[in-house]
């Protein structure tokens, strides 16, 4: 491989003085460390929040109750009824090109 002497870094020069660009943090990082955070009652930010939700919950807030519900077994599965005009069976056609394709 030539150098050239002239482009070439003198020794302990860096090739890129202002260093590497900072990683842009995700938003699911930044909550991470948000809720990892110990409060000085020794539970993590994530836990005090969770204890508060049950709280609301046994306190009778629905939406508290169904968000624990939906998280801890999961959301029903949603029916969807796939039907044509006035509840007649659904018709799909395929239509080909005149070469058959």
């Amino acid at each position: 491989m030539n150098h050239n002497p002239v482009t070439k870094w003198k020794k302990g020069q860096s090739g890129n003085p202002k260093g590497r660009t900072p990683k842009k943090r995700t938003v699911t990082e930044i909550l991470e460390r948000i809720s990892s955070a110990v409060r000085e009652d020794g539970r993590t930010r994530l836990e005090a929040v969770l204890e508060s939700l049950f709280t609301d919950a046994e306190n009778g807030d629905m939406d508290a109750r169904k968000y624990i519900c939906d998280r801890l077994a999961g959301r029903p599965a949603q029916a969807i009824q796939h039907t044509g005009e006035g509840g007649s069976p659904f018709v799909v056609k395929f239509v080909t090109g005149p070469d058959g394709g």
